[in-house]
């Protein structure tokens, strides 16, 4: 199923209709989601669902809140807020007016994202569930087959079933294959990226990564995410000359907390090799990304960070620091599965 070409035979419906406005935010949504231009989507949001709702077009409803939240919950990791919305509409989404739509197995990804933030280790034989439940009902030709095929190995490897996330992939890899749809591998590069890291095979995750460059997609969030990707791989195979040139810069990771954790883990690399400052300026962004990730729900990345923010602490001589980190830190225990 072609998601993209039900949403262009939408846009050909509505401007026929006359509902140039509902056409014209359907096309923009997606766009501004993966640009990272929140602002955008939280602006267009409620006029969309108020126009979708004036038609009594319930697909069309299906298609905005999926884009709110991948805008919300899956870039800017707002899970406290979006998980009670998720649920809500993977309900409605599977009512019998909307389950024939398209967009309704995205909705899957949305509601796996979401626990997946909130305890990724927590959840997963819940999301694994989930998305082989939902695997078993598509094949390649549906564009969220990579979704949730990336969804299904991220659960994986949050199990630390890493070797059992490389066979997933290849396995996958191979559909495609045979599908005549071998670049698509690279919609779930994030996926393999990190399975690759986990089973410290850096040399084949930073080919992978560098040739995902030459594929376009996903926008400014994906490009952030590669370049990511490419210092903390650049930075484990001890190339801190390619590290620290590709990391991005803070004030564009704040935006989207999505990036925080990878951007973290890149840092306390460049800092262990003396490239970057292990300063107060430092602890500070450690202290205003785990403060928010915690804030969002996003709970076990926020005791992840907190605990970096204590080693680092410690090797620049403030035990104190270090102790209030893991207050914090222990503070954040209840709230884990």
């Amino acid at each position: 199923m072609d998601i993209w070409k039900w949403s262009l035979d939408v846009d050909k419906e509505l401007i026929h209709q006359g509902n140039y406005r509902l056409a014209h935010l359907m096309r923009m949504l997606p766009h501004h989601t993966v640009e990272e231009n929140h602002s955008q989507v939280d602006a267009m949001v409620p006029e969309a669902l108020a126009l979708a709702r004036a038609i009594k077009n319930p697909w069309i409803e299906v298609f905005i809140r999926h884009w709110n939240l991948q805008s919300r919950a899956v870039h800017r990791y707002e899970v406290t807020d979006m998980l009670p919305e998720a649920v809500n509409l993977l309900e409605f989404a599977h009512r019998e007016e909307t389950r024939d739509c398209p967009q309704s197995v995205c909705v899957v990804q949305d509601i796996d994202i979401c626990y997946g933030l909130a305890d990724g280790p927590g959840y997963v034989e819940e999301r694994l569930a989930v998305a082989k439940e939902t695997l078993d009902k598509i094949d390649t030709s549906w564009a969220c087959f990579t979704c949730i095929s990336g969804e299904y190995a991220s659960a994986l490897l949050d199990g630390k079933r890493y070797e059992e996330a490389l066979s997933f992939l290849e396995q996958q890899t191979q559909a495609l294959l045979l599908a005549n749809k071998h670049n698509k591998r690279f919609s779930i590069r994030d996926a393999w990226v990190e399975t690759l890291i986990n089973l410290q095979r850096y040399e084949e995750a930073y080919a992978f990564n560098q040739e995902s460059y030459s594929h376009n997609g996903g926008g400014e969030s994906s490009q952030i995410e590669k370049d990511l990707d490419k210092a903390r791989i650049s930075a484990y195979l001890g190339r801190y000359d390619d590290a620290k040139p590709a990391l991005p810069e803070f004030e564009k990771i704040i935006k989207s907390l999505q990036h925080c954790l990878h951007w973290a883990e890149a840092t306390r690399l460049l800092v262990d090799a003396g490239i970057i400052s292990n300063d107060w300026h430092l602890n500070a962004k450690f202290q205003q990304m785990s403060d928010q990730l915690s804030h969002n729900g996003v709970i076990r990345e926020a005791f992840t960070m907190i605990l970096w923010q204590a080693e680092l602490a410690l090797k620049r001589g403030h035990p104190n620091t270090a102790t209030r980190c893991c207050d914090r830190a222990q503070a954040l225990i209840p709230r884990l599965r």
